[in-house]
């Protein structure tokens, strides 16, 4: 990321307007003081300097600039605070690759969606019958108005009337809220009075829809009870969290996260007093949603409904889960019942019990695959084993998993050699992804990077396109340097050369020393942009020294080549020399470029 875009969000928001959001400052002389945002206290010890843009705080010693703070406040990763910033800025970022709409795309589809929600929230406030379903459903008025609830025009294409002098018609095709008609034009994907509920990203942008039918249609009706947005340029359903832009707050508070089926349970959930409840937006959770969560919760209670469909999509969330390193406890409902239901009958206390008696996630498929009062036969004992095995084989830590195979030994009689085996059948069964290598990448017993190399990686780490660094004759060398370099660290070229945004997941295809080690060194909290000028200078003079050892190398080679051409092959033993003096060259003219740039140093 560019250091320009750095210092034009910081030159259009003031740290203190963006500090303000989140806690009241009071200036004193030169700076502002205020309790601290990130730990408890009675008497301000949080300092905001405006002239310097920078914040501290004597008491849990936490300070830096307006993008530590939001990194801190919001749990965002660097380029997730810069793109939050930048969104408040009003600031383009340059673009990642090839990922991603544009700034003013995001804008567009922003705006489409912030449009067609004032149209549905119009329609509820004049459509009494819709209310008064809701408020049975003990939905309050004011809780509507929170989660801007809507509801679809019983016309065919009442939205689309209302938006298509707005946008472009383009735009309005690919936003997920209409559908082509057989005979041109468009018609609303949301009708027949269906409620409406807004999704929005964590930043609380409207991103897309769900509409839930509330009128029962006649028998042998085709129309299904929801109808979701599907993927639209800014809304992708396996990368959102149904209500966590309302839940981060409460998660500040106390870390654990409860996670329902639906809009009307997260609502009800709400209302009732646990503001920490999102929904998957799915039938159960991805890896991008688990790992969206595990920024802000530390543990998780998964609360689905109390019927078959609801304890599958339990199994294959706690399978997601425990591939995070989460190990989420699970709420059991009376059969039949969904947590909305649950709270219209029991209230906010009974669903309280519910959810302290929630169960740790083996107990819960322990209970499950195996009802109590039901004979423990070796022939039970193997079927349990055998549905528990692929909720182990995810979880990550072997110690953990090793507890877990412990447990499952002890109350089934199986011996850990004979759940061990199965685990390892399991894992041999399982097709292997083919990733076709970036470099070729010969086997060596150590796998932790050398001094060079971590210094390597910490200068590459600092500068965003390195390659871009050097002159485009010298691009192709810098990448057979990099080769050279790091081609037999498993991971490590794709984790230089994928999205920051995709670094942590990279990191999973290294071995784990390695991916320790280069994890500490990405998230060093000296690989900021502000150096950016003297880390790509730094990048220079360290790439004339691997350059050099590198065409030495290859040198060396040659020479190695030449003792085994024949005598008679004149024309193999000349091609090869001309390749060799000009390496040397080469060598030659990069060593006198590294004494002259030590000279100007000097």
């Amino acid at each position: 990321m560019s250091d320009d875009a750095v210092q034009q969000i910081k030159s259009e928001l003031s740290l203190v307007d963006v500090i303000g959001r989140y806690t009241t400052l009071k200036k004193k002389g030169n700076r502002y003081f205020a309790c601290c945002p990130f730990h408890s206290e009675k008497t301000p010890s949080f300092s905001v300097d405006a002239q310097k843009g920078f914040f501290y705080c004597f008491g849990c010693k936490k300070g830096g600039d307006h993008f530590k703070f939001i990194q801190e406040i919001e749990n965002l990763s660097f380029v997730e605070a810069l793109e939050f910033l930048a969104d408040q800025a009003g600031i383009e970022l340059p673009k990642r690759g090839l990922k991603g709409p544009d700034r003013k795309t995001v804008d567009l589809y922003r705006a489409i969606n912030e449009q067609a929600l004032l149209f549905f929230e119009k329609r509820l406030d004049r459509d009494g019958d819709v209310r008064a379903y809701l408020e049975k459903r003990g939905i309050h008025h004011s809780t509507m108005k929170l989660f801007r609830l809507g509801v679809a025009p019983d016309s065919w294409d009442g939205l689309f009337q209302k938006l298509r002098d707005q946008f472009p018609p383009e735009a309005l095709a690919k936003s997920g809220l209409f559908k082509a008609g057989k005979t041109g034009g468009f018609y609303d994907l949301f009708r027949d009075r269906r409620i409406m509920f807004p999704i929005f990203d964590v930043h609380n942008h409207v991103v897309a829809f769900g509409g839930r039918r509330w009128i029962e249609e006649e028998e042998g009706s085709q129309s299904p009870k929801y109808i979701n947005s599907p993927e639209s340029p800014i809304y992708t359903k396996g990368k959102h969290v149904y209500n966590l832009n309302f839940a981060r707050p409460y998660l500040k508070k106390t870390p654990e996260i409860i996670v329902v089926e639906g809009y009307m349970d997260v609502i009800q959930v709400y209302q009732a007093g646990f503001g920490a409840v999102v929904a998957p937006l799915g039938t159960a959770f991805t890896a991008d949603q688990a790992r969206m969560v595990k920024r802000y919760a530390k543990s998780i209670v998964l609360n689905f409904d109390g019927d078959q469909a609801g304890f599958q999509a339990a199994q294959k969330s706690i399978e997601v889960l425990l591939g995070q390193d989460l190990e989420p406890r699970v709420i059991t409902l009376p059969e039949g019942m969904d947590p909305d239901d649950l709270i219209l009958k029991e209230g906010a206390e009974g669903y309280r019990g519910y959810q302290q008696r929630a169960e740790d996630f083996f107990d819960f498929l322990y209970h499950r695959f195996h009802p109590q009062g039901q004979e423990m036969n070796p022939r039970a004992a193997s079927a349990l084993v055998q549905q528990m095995v692929p909720h182990l084989q995810a979880i990550r830590d072997p110690i953990i998993r090793e507890g877990y195979i412990k447990q499952l030994s002890e109350r089934t009689g199986a011996s850990a050699d004979s759940i061990h085996y199965l685990l390892n059948l399991k894992k041999k069964s399982e097709p292997t992804p083919q990733k076709k290598p970036l470099a070729p990448q010969p086997k060596r017993g150590v796998t932790k990077l050398s001094l060079m190399e971590e210094q390597v990686l910490r200068i590459l780490l600092k500068v965003p396109k390195a390659r871009e660094v050097f002159p485009e004759e010298d691009q192709a060398l810098f990448d057979q340097v990099l080769s050279q370099l790091f081609g037999d660290r498993p991971g490590v070229l794709s984790f230089l050369q994928g999205e920051e945004s995709d670094r942590l997941d990279l990191l999973e295809e290294m071995p784990d020393e390695l991916a320790q080690q280069v994890k500490h060194i990405f998230l060093e909290d000296d690989l900021d942009p502000d150096s950016y000028e003297e880390a790509s200078a730094h990048l220079k003079s360290l790439f004339l020294d691997l350059t050099i050892v590198y065409l030495k190398r290859q040198s060396q080679k040659i020479s190695e080549m030449q003792r085994h051409v024949e005598v008679s092959d004149h024309a193999r033993s000349q091609e090869l020399s001309r390749k060799k003096m000009g390496i040397e060259k080469q060598i030659r003219s990069l060593t006198r470029q590294m004494k002259e740039a030590k000279g100007q140093k000097s």
